[in-house]
């Protein structure tokens, strides 16, 4: 900690010190909401199955032919 030498630098200890105080309490409805903004989940990744053209998810069987990896992993009816 540095001590100040003069009256002017005590004045400006003082004022490093003041920090940002909110004027109303938040909410915990608002404080919430805040907070939960960052919890959104992206869209999900796709991709087309190459033995039926499907949509699927990647690194799954399709769920309309079965098909993974080149072969036939499930059995669909």
């Amino acid at each position: 900690m540095v001590v100040p030498t003069s009256r002017v630098g005590v004045q400006n200890a003082q004022q490093e010190r003041i920090m940002a105080v909110p004027k109303r309490k938040m909410s915990k409805s608002k404080s919430r909401s805040r907070k939960a903004s960052a919890w959104r989940v992206g869209r999900t990744a796709r991709s087309t199955c190459p033995n039926c053209g499907a949509s699927k998810r990647p690194h799954r069987a399709c769920g309309n032919c079965g098909w993974y990896a080149g072969r036939q992993a499930i059995e669909v009816d």
